[in-house]
């Protein structure tokens, strides 16, 4: 393994032997509701762990989304879940900062859609969700290929209503996220660890492993489709990216302008680095110039560009980069068309 990579051995039992070729654990701690937040053997495993040279990424289990008692509207039950966070800001954090790689705040489905609290005034804002994000009905008939005549006749439950039922999750899930992240993010590095096996579709993936949606968090991901993650998965636990390695990257557009449509346009250059089995990684078009260090070749997506990302393209080619366009040429240097690329 090299020394850009560190090993995270997910023990399935406290106070076990790991295996050789890990230099980290994961230690998971309960921290829901209906606990106690009685962390003492997990705090001695971890004193365990440090003494033998093991660095720690902790996971606290919340309940996250489906196994909360109350609504996500409940006050009183977002302030527990405050307490449990506090909780281990003041034990295990304080006593294992200098050891510790940082904390997950949730682990499951990446599409949130499937464990999803659907109470009765999440329909409502669902459909209040959809008027925000479409222009108005015939923008949306046109983008999603349907025939409706208003928002609510879009039932989040039903098939042709599931991406966007995904996508609402993605933005409450995040929403809520970043609620009890709070002052965490100034604190200690915070982490999702998503599983994407069941999203088939690479467009589908783009959107719901959005890095940009979930800014103060670091992804960890299972059966990534759309390149690597700071954290991947394999068997026995996890890898983490000290840093970045690949010298590609498709750039997506900015959340607002990642439509279904154009992301299903950019899943044929993702396709084909599958294909080719060519590391890459997804970076968009607002931080671009924060997420280029190292990158020799960009997959842009012209349709999909506004006039400040083609200016910063210029930049990326003037430092060395080479842009693969996927429709009009952009007039950049060294610029060549995805066919030219992939023939």
């Amino acid at each position: 393994m090299e020394s850009s990579q560190l090993k995270i051995y997910e023990c399935q039992e406290l106070f076990v032997e790991i295996p050789t070729g890990y230099q980290a654990v994961l230690i998971s701690l309960d921290g829901a509701i209906q606990g106690n937040l009685n962390w003492k053997s997990e705090l001695e495993w971890a004193a365990q762990c440090v003494q033998q040279g093991f660095s720690i990424l902790w996971e606290i289990r919340l309940g996250l989304f489906k196994q909360l008692p109350q609504p996500l509207s409940n006050k009183t039950q977002f302030l527990s879940l405050g307490l449990s966070l506090e909780h281990f800001l003041q034990g295990p954090w304080k006593e294992f900062q200098a050891h510790s790689l940082g904390i997950c705040l949730y682990r499951g489905n990446a599409d949130f859609s499937l464990n999803f609290p659907w109470e009765a005034d999440q329909h409502i804002h669902f459909h209040e969700w959809l008027n925000d994000r479409f222009k108005d009905i015939q923008d949306f008939n046109q983008e999603m290929q349907l025939s409706v005549e208003n928002f609510t006749e879009v039932d989040p439950k039903q098939p042709e209503g599931h991406l966007l039922a995904a996508l609402y999750c993605r933005d409450i899930a995040a929403d809520y996220f970043d609620l009890l992240a709070g002052h965490m993010s100034q604190i200690l590095p915070l982490y999702l660890l998503l599983d994407a096996t069941s999203l088939k579709d690479p467009a589908m993936q783009m959107q719901m492993l959005s890095k940009e949606r979930f800014a103060r968090f670091e992804l960890g991901v299972k059966g990534s489709l759309v390149g690597s993650f700071p954290l991947e998965w394999e068997p026995n636990g996890w890898i983490l990216s000290l840093e970045k390695q690949e010298k590609i990257a498709v750039c997506l557009p900015d959340l607002k302008e990642a439509t279904p449509s154009l992301c299903k346009l950019l899943s044929v250059a993702v396709n084909t680095l599958n294909q080719r089995q060519i590391p890459f990684r997804l970076i968009f078009e607002n931080t671009m110039t924060h997420e280029w260090d190292e990158l020799d070749m960009l997959f842009v997506l012209p349709t999909g560009l506004s006039p400040e990302g083609k200016r910063k393209l210029m930049g990326f080619c003037a430092a060395g980069g080479q842009i693969i366009s996927l429709g009009e040429h952009l007039g950049t240097p060294e610029e060549i068309s995805f066919q030219a690329w992939s023939s």
